[in-house]
């Protein structure tokens, strides 16, 4: 199959495995450190599918770029911040950030 089309069954198992993430998460009290690691570890796990899930995207919407071209893209999408485009957080402006990271090849 090319990465142009769509695998129903690929897409329905990875949100099948994201439910299965919620839903496991342990019934404790909002104090209970094993019930904050699990939450931890769900969401860990979401953002780890959630760029999968772009890396998807990105190839299909380019299926002929090469693999550093789509692995650039896909950094430059994770570093983007609505609000903070420089790739900065509140009071700490970092205007050349972003360049400086996609320019090392970071």
């Amino acid at each position: 199959m090319s990465g142009t089309e769509a695998d129903p069954a690929r897409a329905r198992a990875a949100w099948s495995g994201l439910r299965e993430l919620v839903e496991s998460e342990p019934a404790a009290g909002p104090s209970d450190p094993a019930r904050a690691a699990a939450r931890l570890r769900v969401s860990l796990r979401l953002q780890a599918r959630g760029i999968a899930m772009m890396r998807m995207n990105l190839r299909r919407a380019d299926p002929d770029a090469p693999d550093e071209i789509i692995e650039r893209r896909l950094r430059a999408w994770l570093l983007d911040r609505p609000g903070a485009r420089d790739g900065d957080g509140d009071g700490r402006p970092a205007p050349d950030r972003l360049a400086r990271i996609l320019a090392d090849g970071a």
